[in-house]
């Protein structure tokens, strides 16, 4: 491209590595010849041939740019240059991604070592599940808690329910073991834990339970 450079600010000519003195006046072509500007020279390119350029990112040196290019037109619609734009973003990408990678990190944990909170009515019926990370945002409470189910070994699912129904009458905290699929196929041992909450006659108005990994001391 024979268009040159009419004026160089301190911050892009960095960018280039070069000092706005050594860019200023010299052609677009001269200026990123560098086989690693060739995203930049691609972008002022597609810049001339159409009306509208959408903002670009590119990595120059290990950095991150968003790019911003407009067309420069004299009074009768002719193009005499381009306006080009160049924001340093690394920071914040490198924010982003480190916000991304937390994210993973915590959903990962919460998956593998849950502690749920649930309740029930007096009948047994669980009505509540506290939840997890992976839980869709405003979900129905009945789906998170068929979700839940799901994850539990069938053999497990059946012998649980037999054994909370059986004891219900009892009025006494309630204990039991399960499993639990965990992505890969593989199933953690989980505990979980109730106790009654009762109204001033002794009658259970509320179930109120915890879950959480079962903690095996191999040395035992």
């Amino acid at each position: 491209m024979n268009l040159r450079h009419v004026r160089v600010n301190d911050l892009f000519a960095k960018m280039l590595g070069a000092s706005s003195f050594q860019i200023t006046g010299k052609t677009i072509d001269e200026v990123l010849s560098d086989p690693t500007l060739d995203q930049l020279r691609e972008i002022l390119n597609a810049a001339l041939k159409n009306d509208h350029t959408p903002t670009q990112e590119v990595v120059i040196a290990e950095r991150d740019y968003q790019v911003f290019v407009q067309k420069v037109v004299d009074v009768g619609g002719d193009v005499i240059g381009l306006s080009l734009v160049t924001v340093d973003v690394t920071e914040q990408k490198h924010i982003i991604r480190k916000l991304h990678l937390s994210d993973a990190h915590f959903r990962h944990l919460a998956e593998v070592s849950p502690t749920i909170a649930w309740a029930a009515r007096p009948d047994g019926t669980v009505d509540y599940i506290s939840p997890l990370a992976t839980d869709i945002e405003g979900e129905a409470m009945q789906k998170r808690i068929d979700r839940w189910y799901s994850k539990m070994h069938t053999d497990d699912l059946a012998r649980v329910r037999a054994e909370w129904l059986a004891w219900l009458p009892s009025v006494r905290p309630f204990s039991t073991t399960f499993r639990m699929a965990q992505t890969g196929g593989n199933y953690l041992l989980m505990r979980s834990r109730a106790h009654p909450q009762l109204d001033e006659n002794g009658a259970v108005i509320r179930w109120n339970g915890m879950i959480s990994p079962l903690i095996v001391d191999e040395g035992a």
